[in-house]
């Protein structure tokens, strides 16, 4: 909640919803306890949206290094050093690294482009 440009009161409700249509039908409701309060407009837009209008990055699907081991077929000693090479993008997380998934599964390909199919 915050005051606009203008001095009016604005606020900001997220909910859960799968299309535009379901957040629109659940928001209605909310506006009309709204009581005395008038309300002279309602936007209604998909996080992703909103997200971008904000400026905020989504977080990528992450995996640890024993998971892009399992990913790849390969030990943990093996994904450290695809790091340390920089064939995986992995970046520091407190103690240990997390890898994007999408890079592991490039990777994956990668590895996989040179063998014949069984």
């Amino acid at each position: 909640m915050s005051r606009s440009d203008r001095g009016r009161v604005e606020v900001i409700i997220t909910l859960p919803a799968d299309t535009l249509r379901q957040a629109i039908t659940t928001a209605l409701p909310l506006l009309e306890q709204a009581g005395d309060v008038p309300v002279i407009s309602l936007e209604v837009m998909t996080t992703d949206e909103f997200d971008t209008r904000n400026g905020i990055d989504p977080i990528p699907d992450l995996v640890s290094v024993s998971g892009a081991a399992e990913l790849l077929g390969v030990t943990r000693t093996r994904v450290q050093q695809l790091i340390d090479e920089g064939k995986l993008p992995g970046s520091m997380v407190g103690r240990t690294y997390v890898i994007p998934r999408a890079a592991v599964f490039k990777q994956l390909a990668s590895q996989n482009s040179g063998r014949l199919p069984r």
